[in-house]
């Protein structure tokens, strides 16, 4: 009445899932899914290559189809490591003879991918350093990185075993003599640099790639907020704490850590930054979910039976091995 105007803010609008993924781009979409391929022929090469150092036969072929038979089954075991024991049961099937190593190097394929994982979060971070917004992220990142590290040092020193008297303590526990065949695979790749070096390359590359799908589906489903240094921080957060066995597949615990972490990068209250991560985590796992069916497949048409291992396929110890730590384990 007074002649003055009032102007009110506009809100902004909050989409619900189905709105968001009915927006999405095609082309980012597609190219996103269609990198998983990429993933997975990555994940299947370094594990062939690891194996192989341990003496263990195995094709590209044959390493493929563990692959995709512990993708179905992460589907419906807890947390996202759980195909990890699915490998182990089926390799040991197949190689009696190359238990230990089968066992072992499945736990190491996995290290090596998240140490390359957090590897890359930490290189990025060193850019990323000022950003108050992934302080939370980055410290979990970091805290991975150094207690790999410790662990590493602390495992493959010769000099820090005899302190800890470590083959004392597993002469003493029980299982000794399964424990003592484990520990001597698990340092027998202390001799195998250069593969593990490869190993080590190839998750780089396959986490990259899985870090860019990422960045394709949120371009697709509009994170337009989130930078491209943003997903190489949390997305190796995200991935290392889904490997805590909270949920069945991860479901819903990675959710709920995409929203609060993409959440935290949000501009203002008024937002949808949170519901376009679930989104994307959704379209992740609803992909990885088709990309495991193969699994099935060969689940259908049964495994292969057990083999001999040729004693001319087992790797050799090297000698370093023979001459420094079997005398002192007696």
């Amino acid at each position: 009445e007074d002649g003055r105007e009032f102007r009110v803010a506009p809100q902004a609008v909050r989409l619900g899932l189905a709105s968001i993924l009915a927006r999405a781009v095609p082309f980012y979409l597609l190219l996103g899914l269609g990198s998983i391929a990429v993933i997975h022929w990555l994940s299947i090469w370094r594990l062939a290559v690891l194996l192989r150092s341990q003496g263990v036969p195995v094709s590209f072929f044959e390493c493929a189809r563990w692959h995709f038979v512990a993708l179905f089954y992460t589907s419906f075991l807890p947390g996202i490591t759980g195909g990890d024991l699915v490998k182990v049961y089926y390799l040991i099937r197949r190689y009696e003879d190359r238990k230990a190593a089968s066992i072992v190097t499945i736990f190491v394929d996995r290290v090596i991918g998240m140490c390359a994982l957090a590897a890359l979060g930490g290189v990025v971070l060193v850019a990323q350093a000022g950003d108050p917004r992934l302080r939370e992220a980055g410290t979990v990142v970091l805290t991975f990185l150094a207690a790999s590290a410790a662990g590493g040092c602390v495992f493959y020193s010769r000099r820090v075993r005899r302190l800890l008297r470590v083959d004392r303590i597993v002469a003493q526990l029980p299982f000794s003599r399964i424990l003592r065949k484990l520990d001597e695979a698990m340092f027998l790749f202390r001799y195998r640099k250069p593969q593990l070096a490869g190993a080590f390359v190839l998750a780089v590359a396959c986490h990259a790639v899985g870090i860019g799908m990422n960045i394709l589906l949120g371009m697709a489903l509009g994170l337009d907020e989130v930078g491209l240094g943003h997903y190489f921080v949390i997305v190796p957060t995200i991935v290392i704490l889904s490997s805590i066995p909270v949920s069945i597949g991860g479901f819903g615990w990675g959710e709920a850590m995409y929203h609060h972490f993409f959440s935290a990068l949000a501009r203002g209250s008024a937002t949808d930054l949170g519901n376009r991560a679930v989104a994307l985590s959704l379209t992740s796992k609803a992909a990885q979910i088709l990309w495991s069916l193969p699994g099935g497949a060969v689940l259908m048409a049964g495994a292969p039976r057990p083999v001999a291992t040729p004693a001319a396929s087992v790797a050799p110890v090297a000698p370093e091995v023979v001459r420094d730590e079997v005398p002192e384990r007696r």
